[in-house]
């Protein structure tokens, strides 16, 4: 039987844990987004979409993922909470609550032209919107050393409750099809264009 310390001590243990998850899985989904643009195809958008154009400009890159012979099916959109908000106002978007809970639980919001739709607050000033196929971009998460409790006993400094549990994940994201890949910029920054492998605008 467990001794009250001891159920304590593993209540800390499994809440320092979730709480180092968590952080490490903005760090793994923000370099997983830093890469998509860094490597992805370029599209600069000659004006910022509306209501009236973001529908055609997403379908376009589907159009254009079609021609480059990428599979329909496993397309995502990654978009801003800007583009987020014109495509609520599009009869063309169908949103997640209308597809069941599987779509919600996924973190997916919805669904156009043949995409998957999530929402990310971390791309860049200027992006509009990602797609992808997932299949074409590489992924490697491995937890190098897993969690441990380090010896604080000689430790003469303070103490926080995630300095006495340490782990290391180690992770990589490379895109593997620059067509898979394509990222709508709306400002033509000379940090985006010579930050992608490819470029073009509509």
């Amino acid at each position: 039987q467990m001794e009250a310390e001891d159920v304590a001590s593993a209540e800390l243990v499994g809440t320092v844990l979730k709480q180092m998850s968590e952080g490490m899985a903005i760090e793994i989904v923000n370099d997983y987004i830093n890469t998509l643009q860094a490597e992805g195809h370029g599209v600069q958008l000659l004006t910022a979409s509306t209501n009236q154009t973001i529908f055609d400009r997403i379908a376009d890159q589907a159009e254009y993922m079609s021609d480059k012979g990428i599979p329909e099916d496993g397309r995502a959109l990654i978009i801003s909470p800007k583009t987020r908000t014109l495509l609520s106002k599009s009869d063309d978007f169908i949103k997640a609550s209308d597809m069941g809970q599987t779509m919600l639980a996924k973190g997916q919001i919805g669904e156009i032209a043949g995409f998957n739709v999530f929402v990310d607050n971390h791309m860049g000033k200027n992006i509009e919107f990602i797609a992808l196929h997932g299949t074409y971009v590489a992924q490697v998460i491995e937890l190098a050393v897993p969690p441990y409790m380090a010896d604080l006993t000689n430790s003469e400094n303070h103490v926080g409750k995630n300095d006495a549990i340490k782990m290391r994940e180690v992770y990589e994201h490379k895109v593997l099809e620059l067509e898979a890949v394509v990222v709508a910029d709306n400002f033509p920054s000379e940090m985006f264009l010579t930050s992608v492998k490819g470029s073009g605008t509509i």
